[in-house]
């Protein structure tokens, strides 16, 4: 599925809200992968990430322990640790990490303080050096990294036209397929879309690109001179929406305002958060293929997304299923789409509150305080094409509160209707 990655640091914001009264909802069957306190590698689990799949499904995450190691975390083994590289020395690292099959990986760290790319087979990209497949220009930063199954990494870096310059625009990168010595250079500043040149810092840190490679989705800001109608969604080499034009017939009169994040799967169907110039009760919205089907204040599956409401976090799979989150009025819901062009039927799948069910004994073992990260630090959720969605959450048990990565089994009348089985 696409990784929705591509961020700093997570900003983990404990609610602390209660559910509302009267609210009851079914076991929810989540188990916990990997939590705060764990010991990994010999030593606890200070710091967990979202979680990330790979084209098979498989899980993982950035995790730091509490001597300040990094760790790529893949479904209880460890991939890599930063610790067994000395030269040069690697700290720190993004919480957006990109998977690949077979165990590949990208991650963002800094090497002997240098704002780099780091995969499997070390380092990649790292900042103040010439970039691979482009003239004259030199990195100076390295963001928020992502991998397609066939191990190509891409992400947003910075250039300079003079070696040890500062930044002078932006540009998004892929690791080649004659191998990562050849760089594809997709976009970057000064670039023209639909006639207009991509700003300085016009490459949002919200990439999203098919398993396959072959779709792309970017949040830009165009040189326009005014702030007002300089946003703009690109798809391939589309502008689909742009701040300050007619969205159409479902919001009449209403134009797009704001964009926050975006989704696309092997067939091209996208998805869009953002917000419109319509009331504030309803202005935050998610869009399929252009079409607003989600929008604050609405009802789904008798959840109300009641204002001040808005969009945490989304994701398309190849199966054309949909998850998304919602912070509405301090409560978190996840809702699950079997068919995303009918995002408008999601159901319920979690929210602040929910029982949850770690053993499968079917019965409460844990309540649902928050589930973590959002298009301004790291996409909370990851869909993958087997029955499971993965979020980095919080949970309250004897009133204690933990965070764990986990995987959160769909309702099995939900698996049924899209031909799989509950997976126990």
């Amino acid at each position: 599925m696409p990784n929705l990655k591509l961020t700093r640091c997570i900003a983990a914001l404990l609610l602390t809200t209660a559910a509302g009264p009267g609210f009851s909802q079914s076991l929810v069957r989540a188990t916990p992968l990997l939590s705060v306190g764990d010991s990994l590698a010999g030593l606890p689990v200070e710091t967990l990430n979202p979680v990330f799949t790979s084209g098979t499904g498989r899980p993982a995450a950035l995790v730091v322990l509490t001597n300040m190691t990094r760790l790529i975390w893949s479904d209880g083994a460890v991939l890599f640790d930063s610790s067994t590289v000395t030269n040069p020395p690697i700290t720190g690292g993004e919480a957006a990490i990109g998977l690949g099959n077979d165990g590949r990986f990208a991650y963002s760290p800094s090497l002997n303080g240098l704002d780099s790319i780091y995969t499997q087979n070390g380092v990649l990209l790292a900042e103040g050096q010439a970039i691979p497949g482009a003239i004259s220009q030199f990195s100076t930063f390295n963001s928020r990294p992502g991998m397609l199954p066939d191990g190509r990494a891409f992400w947003v870096g910075g250039y300079t036209t003079t070696e040890g310059g500062p930044t002078e625009g932006r540009i998004l990168l892929r690791a080649g397929t004659n191998g990562p010595s050849t760089f594809e250079t997709l976009l970057r500043t000064g670039d023209l879309v639909d006639g207009i040149p991509v700003g300085t810092i016009g490459i949002g840190f919200g990439v999203s690109m098919s398993d396959d490679g072959n779709q792309l989705a970017t949040i830009l800001q165009l040189n326009t001179g005014s702030t007002v109608d300089d946003g703009a969604v690109r798809i391939n080499n589309t502008v689909v929406a742009r701040e300050d034009s007619f969205i159409g017939a479902q919001a009449p009169g209403e134009v797009w305002q704001g964009f926050a994040g975006v989704s696309i799967n092997n067939a091209g169907t996208w998805l869009l958060a953002g917000d419109t110039s319509g009331p504030t009760a309803i202005d935050a919205f998610i869009a399929v293929n252009g079409v607003l089907l989600v929008r604050e204040g609405a009802t789904l599956d008798g959840e109300a997304l009641t204002t001040p409401a808005a969009v945490r976090a989304l994701s398309i799979n190849n199966r054309n299923e949909a998850v998304h989150i919602w912070n509405a009025n301090n409560v978190r819901k996840m809702f699950f789409a079997s068919d995303a062009t009918r995002l408008d039927l999601s159901r319920l799948i979690m929210r602040t509150g929910s029982p949850l069910d770690f053993d499968g004994n079917g019965t409460a073992d844990a309540t649902l305080v928050d589930i973590l990260g959002t298009f301004t630090t790291v996409s909370a959720v990851n869909l993958a094409e087997d029955g499971f969605v993965y979020v980095h959450a919080s949970y309250s048990n004897g009133g204690v509160t933990r965070e764990s990565l986990f995987r959160i089994e769909l309702p099995s009348d939900a698996q049924f209707a899209n031909g799989f089985e509950s997976v126990p």
